[in-house]
């Protein structure tokens, strides 16, 4: 059976990942990062969008928050059922950035020193962690991984 299209939306940046909500009361969030290279400056910028999926009748995309920032790489929902969902970011500008599902920031880290590293790929820690602390992996572009624990 072929594929077909329930809802679109057409952003003015590359779209380069999306995330559904894991958590039970929020399986109607949808997670956009978009980024897009300025060739001149070499700068990477982007947005970050929060859409709720509304499925009675036609499906529809209706955007939430929007929260510009560095190029958006990953996006990783906090895999808790938490009454408020936490979504980090991975970014172009080396930094991790954690939000709530309005995209306001709760936490974010600091580009390492001395380097011009993107932060490509970030993912949570899945097992028995404390539910005052956040635990993240990250990936980054000169090679390195790291471990990190942000108080939530």
């Amino acid at each position: 059976m072929p594929a077909c299209t329930l809802a679109t939306a057409t952003l003015t940046e590359n779209t380069d990942v999306v995330a559904w909500c894991p958590s039970s009361r929020h399986t109607d969030l949808l997670a956009v990062g978009t980024y897009q290279l300025d060739e001149s400056s070499g700068l990477r910028a982007g947005h970050a969008y929060m859409y709720r999926v509304r499925r009675e009748g036609p499906e529809v995309l209706q955007l939430e928050a929007e929260a510009r920032c560095a190029g958006v790489f990953d996006l990783a929902w906090h895999p808790s059922s938490s009454s408020t969902p936490l979504l980090a970011m991975a970014l172009s500008d080396g930094t991790l950035r954690l939000t709530g599902q309005d995209l306001v920031t709760i936490a974010s880290s600091t580009p390492q020193p001395d380097s011009d590293a993107l932060a490509c790929c970030v993912d949570w820690r899945r097992d028995g962690q404390p539910p005052d602390t956040a635990r993240l992996l990250a990936s980054y572009s000169d090679g390195d991984a790291a471990r990190l624990q942000v108080p939530i």
